[in-house]
């Protein structure tokens, strides 16, 4: 039973387990139970070749299966030959969590062999019972203190598994609420990131643009949309192919992204138009425009044989009481088309 997914601890609680069925074998051969003795040379030699030997994790199920086998075989034996006062019969008990928690950790097995397991188990208590009640088994006698060792070593044991298994269990639920936390998280950001520019795309706009203007209608404070589009964006893909001109805007929305400050939010609003919220008015985000222009005008893209270069047009609207996203936008738009047509690579307020 790979328990774990650390091979020391798993070769380490084969270890106690060989090491508490050498205790039995002990116990049992001072008691001249022999069949018993002989069992237990039997789980030693198991657990000892499970311990140093490095097992797939596709041979899971095989080990898992093996391991139940051998604890139903110890215990009904065990039980039969030297009665229930000895505690045997508590691992067929203990051990039933353990084949659900493989199921949920592991997938070693499914529910339904999971409960198939469960009814054998219970099965071979019930018939270990009358077994021994109707006399039909030879039963060894064991001393008191033989007894009262075995009950107490395998009442501790089978405690100390039920908390070993919550505890895994527990860990485990917990481990699968952190992957889920971050597959959803990929999600969401997968969601609403472009997957060209790694800017956030017009999914979140609504949210953030709210936001924006929920602030600016307190006093004092103020925010600006930038529109920038990519000048002659359309010559770079006839002239270099389509590929360039991906590479062309992810360049772009880096060096813009790399301009704006970090109460700023930067979005692709579609084809090669990028829009910017700026927290603040007029001439600030007039100073952020420039320095957008100045980045571009910067950036190089390996096209070919070509290195090409590129220039954006930047309209600007301020946020006026009453303004909505719609009619700051539209004024945006208005500027930056008012940029293009008077020149382009500019900022129009």
């Amino acid at each position: 039973m790979n328990i774990t997914g650390n091979r020391r601890i798993n070769s380490f609680l084969y270890l106690c387990v060989g090491f508490v069925h050498l205790v039995f074998l002990v116990v049992f051969w001072k008691e001249n139970v022999i069949p018993l003795a002989h069992l237990n040379i039997f789980s030693v030699v198991f657990y000892m070749v499970l311990a140093l030997r490095a097992f797939k994790r596709g041979r899971l199920q095989v080990i898992f299966k093996a391991c139940m086998a051998e604890i139903l075989l110890v215990a009904m034996f065990s039980t039969a030959l030297a009665g229930w006062e000895c505690g045997f019969m508590m691992y067929v008990i203990g051990v039933i969590p353990l084949v659900f928690y493989m199921v949920y950790q592991f997938g070693a097995v499914n529910v339904k062999i999971a409960l198939i397991f469960s009814i054998i188990f219970g099965g071979a208590a019930y018939l270990t019972w009358f077994l021994t009640s109707s006399g039909s088994l030879k039963m060894y006698t064991l001393s008191a203190p033989s007894q009262n060792l075995l009950f107490l070593m395998n009442l501790t044991l089978t405690i100390l598994m039920m908390i070993g298994y919550s505890v895994l269990f527990v860990e485990a639920v917990n481990a699968e609420q952190v992957r889920m936390m971050q597959m959803y998280e990929r999600l969401e950001n997968s969601a609403n990131v472009d997957g060209l520019t790694r800017l956030m795309n017009r999914r979140t706009l609504d949210e953030c643009f709210n936001r924006f203007i929920n602030k600016a209608k307190g006093p004092g404070l103020e925010f600006s949309v930038l529109m920038c589009d990519i000048d002659n964006f359309k010559k770079v893909n006839d002239t270099y192919g389509h590929e360039c001109g991906d590479d062309v805007l992810k360049n772009v929305s880096s060096a813009l992204k790399h301009c704006i400050r970090g109460e700023d939010r930067i979005f692709r609003w579609g084809g090669e138009e990028i829009l910017i919220l700026v927290n603040g008015g007029k001439e600030i985000a007039k100073a952020v425009g420039e320095r957008c222009l100045e980045a571009v005008r910067n950036t190089e893209t390996q096209c070919k044989d070509d290195v090409v270069k590129v220039t954006v047009t930047i309209g600007v609207s301020s946020y006026h009481h009453g303004d909505t996203q719609d009619s700051m936008i539209e004024k945006a738009d208005k500027n930056l088309y008012h940029g293009k047509r008077n020149g382009k690579n500019q900022v129009v307020v």
